[in-house]
This record gives structure tokens, C-alpha cells and sequence, in this order.
């Protein structure tokens, strides 16, 4: 028999909508940081936490010019460090249609070797938009990995607007 162990050793990563529209939930939301961070510290888990953003790609008709994939904000840390940290650096502007990049940005995060994503499709993936490699979160080894998705919006697919770019 194998139990997991407890308390849990699990690492929580915030991926939350930066577009335009979430900039009335931004602040929402940031206020129930304090209380989740509380309320894990009480469980007695070992836990380490991130926040990352998305927006769309920087083209149209899918997103506006200074729009990203994928953001890491802040990088695993233990306790709500993470949490603590990214969550004031998050910003909303952006996105241009509805359905926004968080399927393509969850692939990012789960996927360690995943390229750079050339989000305004100029085929260099250096710009300030673009989302360059390495920028999953450094999980702890062991541990249980957890996404939180914070959006408003429902994501797009393949197909999109005549040629969705993402994959």
C-alpha cells in the first residue's frame, strides 16, 4: 500500500488572464491572495507557489501589439513567496477579441522543451512580446504539480479567425 504523504508537498502555480478585461478582476482577485496564502500556512502542507500571465498573440485579429503568450511573473518559491511576490507585478491591458491564449499558454508551462513562441509571428522570437525558452516554472522535484487558471474569458483553438497561430 502506498499513502501519499501528508501533510502534501505540492508546488501551486497561478496562471492568470493579464488582458484588458480582467482589469477590474485583477483587484478582486489580488485580494484573496493573503487569505489563500493564510489558509495554506494552516494546513501544514509543504507547498511553494509561482505566478505566470497570459495574454493572446500579438497579431490580429487575435491580440494587440505588446500582447504575450505566456509570462513567468514570478518563479516557484517556497510557502506563498510566489504568490506574494507576482501577484502585485500583474498588469491588464491588451488581448483585442474575446477568447484569449491560455490553452496555448498552459501547453508553454507544461511542456519543458517546448520553443520560444514568436507572438507577433515575425519569425524572430526575441522581441519584448515573444515568450522565450525556458520560462516554465522551476518545479521542485517530488512535488505535486497544481495550475490555478484565473481568466475571464474562454480560450481559443485551432481554426480561430482563419489561422489561429497557435498550436
Amino acid at each position: 500500500v502506498h499513502l501519499p504523504a501528508f501533510p502534501p508537498v505540492f508546488d501551486l502555480c497561478l496562471v492568470q488572464d493579464e488582458s484588458g478585461s480582467f482589469f477590474d478582476d485583477l483587484p478582486v482577485m489580488a485580494a484573496q491572495i493573503p487569505g489563500l496564502v493564510t489558509a495554506l500556512d494552516a494546513s501544514g502542507s509543504d507547498y511553494a507557489t509561482c505566478v505566470a500571465g497570459f495574454r493572446d498573440f500579438a497579431q490580429n485579429p487575435w491580440g494587440s501589439d505588446g500582447d504575450w503568450v505566456y509570462r513567468r511573473v514570478a518563479d516557484v518559491t517556497a510557502g506563498g513567496g510566489g504568490l506574494t511576490a507576482g501577484v502585485p507585478l500583474l498588469t491588464a491591458f491588451g488581448g483585442f477579441d474575446v477568447p484569449e491564449a491560455q490553452l496555448e499558454a498552459l501547453h508553454y508551462l507544461a511542456t519543458p522543451a517546448h520553443p520560444a513562441i514568436d507572438s507577433n509571428g515575425d519569425l524572430d522570437t526575441t522581441d519584448a512580446n515573444d515568450t522565450p525558452v525556458g520560462q516554465q516554472p522551476t518545479w521542485r522535484a517530488g512535488s505535486q504539480r497544481i495550475v490555478l487558471l484565473s481568466t475571464d474569458a474562454e480560450c481559443h483553438v485551432q481554426g480561430d479567425a482563419g489561422g489561429w497561430p497557435g498550436d
